[in-house]
Order: structure tokens, then sequence, then C-alpha cells
């Protein structure tokens, strides 16, 4: 029986090839560390992920109206998802921004019909104020607090920039000004180039991004796993190109690779360098890279010499 299952499993899902299961058991171990933290504190970071990447199916099928829905409904759920929404606005999915807005607006006045209009705006209000304090310190200097440790402002700020400014909102939101403006560059590029099926992985870069640009806990990094499994495969069974196993490997590592009952007290020096913010960036970086080189643009026809 068990060889029957092995047998089907192989023949269905991994074509017979045994090297098939390579891939997948470096997806498990890059993601079980988060994966375990996840489950741990009841979070449903995978589910949202899910549902993201649902949406994501719908929209490349041209239903707009029901992958904006979706994303409406993934934002009401943690609103960082937000930033998924210039991203609509840059590809023209004017039918799927309308859609995740009226799920938005649907999702806040609901509660007004349980609740009456005066308490619902006092819990939104409510709401608003936590995240705002939630996310007031975005660079990590020192100290037993970590909640910022990760973020891609600490790194830059500890790496460089400490030398020349104090931590501040002001560093924080320049630096997030930068990275809009570099991901908004991006997309115009493969617009003007008429790169093909750009949006799926744009979409999927702003998802992994999340973690890195707000101010999150560990597991939210799950975030990043399409990205992560992206360039995994493109690792296994060879590296493709050669430069990718030197540069990949380290910064699997440093994403999931902090296991404490293997590291033990150097568990704690890792986080407080923020491997784990810097791993995670580091893959996205990589596996955007990685797939510039595979999507070029069209050649242009030219008619000289005819």
């Amino acid at each position: 029986g068990v060889r029957r299952i092995d047998r089907l499993v192989r023949t269905t899902f991994l074509n017979g090839k045994p090297e098939a299961y390579l891939p997948l058991f470096l997806i498990a171990l890059a993601c079980i560390v988060h994966l375990h933290r996840e489950l741990h504190l009841g979070n449903i970071n995978m589910m949202l992920l899910w549902l993201l990447v649902v949406a994501l199916e719908q929209l490349m099928r041209a239903k707009d109206l029901r992958g904006g829905a979706l994303l409406g409904a993934a934002i009401l759920a943690k609103p960082h998802f937000v930033v998924l929404l210039p991203l609509l606005v840059l590809r023209g999915r004017w039918k799927a921004l309308l859609a995740a807005s009226g799920a938005l607006a649907a999702g806040l006045l609901l509660p007004a019909l349980f609740l009456g209009w005066p308490a619902n705006m006092e819990v939104h209000v409510a709401w608003l104020g936590e995240m705002a304090k939630h996310n007031a310190a975005l660079i990590y200097t020192d100290g037993d607090d970590h909640r910022a440790v990760n973020t891609i402002y600490s790194f830059v700020h500890r790496a460089a920039l400490k030398h020349f400014l104090s931590p501040s909102g002001t560093e924080a939101y320049g630096l997030l000004a930068l990275i809009a403006g570099a991901f908004a560059l991006f997309v115009r590029r493969n617009q003007r180039r008429g790169v093909a099926n750009a949006f799926p992985f744009e979409y999927l870069l702003l998802v992994g991004l999340v973690p890195s640009i707000t101010l999150t806990d560990t597991e939210h990094f799950l975030l990043a796993l399409p990205l992560v499994a992206y360039t995994i495969h493109r690792l296994v069974p060879r590296a493709h190109p050669r430069w990718l196993a030197p540069i990949a490997v380290p910064l699997l590592v440093l994403y999931g690779g902090n296991f404490e009952d293997a590291w033990g007290p150097y568990a704690d020096v890792l986080i407080h360098y923020g491997v784990l913010g810097v791993g995670s960036f580091g893959l996205l970086l990589v596996s955007t890279i990685l797939w510039s080189r595979s999507n070029p643009a069209p050649f242009a026809v030219s008619n000289r010499g005819e």
C-alpha cells in the first residue's frame, strides 16, 4: 500500500522523477521555522497568502471584479496589503481597483449594522491608532525590543546611515519612498519593453516586500515564500546561472536557518543583527534579477537592409 501511494505521488505530482523531491524539501526547510511559529501563535498569514494567490489567479484570468474583491478581503484582514493597490493603478486595472475599494468599504461599514455608526467609527479610529503606534519605531538601534530589527530601514541605518543620521521616522519614510520609486520604475520598464507576464511577478514581489517595509512579527516573512520557492527552483538540481549558488545559499540560511535548538545562544545574536530581514530582502533582489534575466524584452523587428 505504501509503495502504491509513493508511485502515485511520483507519477501524478513529480512526473516519476525522484530529483523533483529536492526542491520541495528545500522549500519546506527554508520556511519550517516561520511556519512553526505561525501555527504556534495561531496566525493566519499562510491563509492570507493563499487568498492573495487566488486573487492573483483571478486577475491573470481577466476576472478583475472577482480578483479585486478577494484582494479587498485580504486588505481588510491585514491592511499592509494596501501596497498592492498602487500596482493596480500602474497597470490600469481599474475594475480590480474598484472591486477592492468596494470590498474595503463594505467591510468597514458592515460593523455599523450591529454596533451603530458612532461605535463603528470609534472602533475604526482605535484600530488605526493601534496600528500607528505599532509602526511608530521602524528603525532598531539597540536594546531588548527587537520588533523592528528585520526591517530594511534598520539594516540600512545600522550598516551605513548611522554615521550620518539619527534614527527617525523621516529616515524610514525616505527609504520607503526610494523603494516605492524603484518599484514604480521597474513596472514602467516592464511596460515599455513589453515584457509578457510581468504582472504576476510584480504582484508577488510586493507581497514579499510587506514584512521588510512594515513592522511585523517574524512569521510574516512567510509572505516572501513564493519568490523564495522561485529562487530555489533555479538553484536545484543545478544552479542556473552559476553565480546563484554562492549567493542564494547563504541568503536562504539567513532567511530560514535560525533553528534555536541548533544554534543555542547564538540564535539571539542572529536575531539581534536582523539576519532574517537581510536574507528575505536579499532573496527578493536575487529573484528579481533571475526573473529579469529569464524574461527579456521581445526583440524589435528591424527593416534595415531589406
